[in-house]
């Protein structure tokens, strides 16, 4: 574990390697970052579009093709890409047994909230219209993380069918930078999250207030 603790610093560390980097400098030193991952010789990965997003479909031996798992990528809203999360959607897919769709929604600054939630909204929609698929969960790190929470209340809200399943890893829900999880465990976080939550959130959100 401390060797896997210290890798992923490092990597942490080279995404805020740059103090004054422009939006596309984080683009691409996200990128490097999601470089370090290799997607294994047995995925099976077919680029699609799926209601107008393109999404990548990331298959495991042996996934159930009547399960799907739809894959919010993280990366501050601003950054990251379906072709960059490849790797970690196999290993969703090897896990969960079931077939892992990543999207590749619009980015902020570009194209704000509620963008990028309409588009995996769109592709959840399209799925759930899908007889083929019997199980849909929703997965995200992250700002992906915020993004698939906010896309399920936003299905609870419209009166949808709600997702299988959820999974969120470190999820960024939080967009007034002022919870404990970002003030009091600052000193042990790789990351300075108060700060990018604020940069990057702030282009996210194009003056709505956080709290809405």
């Amino acid at each position: 574990m401390p060797t896997e603790i210290a890798r992923a610093r490092q990597l942490l560390s080279h995404l805020v390697s740059k103090p004054d980097a422009t939006v596309e400098d984080y683009r691409t030193l996200y990128e490097e970052v999601l470089a370090h991952f290799v997607l294994p010789d047995d995925a099976r990965c077919e680029r699609v579009v799926v209601n107008g997003v393109p999404c990548i479909w990331v298959t495991a031996p042996g996934a159930d093709y009547q399960r799907a798992t739809i894959y919010v990528h993280g990366g501050g809203w601003s950054m990251g890409s379906a072709s960059g999360y490849q790797e970690l959607a196999y290993r969703f897919s090897v896990e969960t047994g079931s077939r892992v769709l990543v999207v590749d929604y619009r980015l902020a600054p570009e194209n704000p909230y509620p963008a990028p939630n309409d588009d995996v909204l769109a592709v959840y929609r399209w799925l759930r219209n899908q007889p083929e698929f019997e199980r849909i969960a929703i997965a995200g790190d992250s700002a992906g993380g915020g993004i698939t929470t906010g896309v399920t209340l936003a299905l609870r809200d419209a009166g949808d069918t709600a997702p299988d399943a959820l999974v969120l890893l470190s999820p960024l829900v939080d967009l007034t930078g002022e919870a404990a999880s970002l003030t009091e465990r600052a000193n042990v976080d790789p990351l300075p999250a108060a700060a990018l939550v604020q940069q990057m959130g702030g282009a996210y959100l194009q003056g709505r207030d956080p709290r809405e």
